[in-house]
């Protein structure tokens, strides 16, 4: 028997978030999953309601500081901003464990995933649904090539790269 994908939301739980949507792509998934959400906000009761009413194997929890160890439970992160993110932290932490974020290619998460590379983009509920659907045939993506291109972000290479920038302006001011 299939182990079931385990899928994870990060985050609000406010309309801008994208938690319909990831709900929607969950409705019509023809696969075993199951998927926690953890965060807080105005939607909660309205979001379990759904769960309930449509029967989705959906666990509406709340937010939790252990976000590392709650996405290495999880096989995707799913990040379905409506609104642009100016910068993806949950998909930078996800790609850091090496698990795949699939996030909506808007804002920033189009800059930090490189899709079938580090992560899948989609546009709307039903391109979520249809990845959702592949990834639990087939986990496509290296965990080594996901952390990799993490490193990208971590503190130490922006550290270092404002160094560099920083050398540069004061060579500059010394001429």
């Amino acid at each position: 028997m299939k182990r079931k994908l385990k899928i994870l939301y990060l985050g609000a739980y406010i309309e801008s978030k994208g938690v319909w949507d990831l709900l929607k792509a969950l409705k019509g998934v023809n696969f075993d999953y199951e998927c926690n959400f953890y965060g807080e906000g105005i939607l909660k009761q309205e979001l379990k309601d759904y769960v309930k009413k449509n029967k989705l194997n959906v666990k509406i929890n709340y937010k939790t500081t252990h976000v590392s160890e709650v996405i290495d439970w999880h096989d995707v992160v799913v990040v379905p901003s409506i609104v642009p993110e100016a910068f993806g932290r949950v998909a930078i932490e996800t790609m850091a464990t090496g698990k795949i974020v699939l996030g909506r290619d808007r804002g920033g998460l189009g800059d930090i995933i490189t899709n079938a590379k580090t992560g899948f983009l989609f546009n709307n509920w039903r391109e979520l649904r249809l990845q959702l659907n592949i990834l639990s045939f087939n986990k496509l993506l290296d965990p080594r090539v996901i952390l990799k291109e993490a490193k990208k972000y971590s503190g130490e290479t922006i550290a270092k790269k404002a160094i560099k920038i920083y050398k540069k302006v004061l060579k500059c001011q010394n001429k």
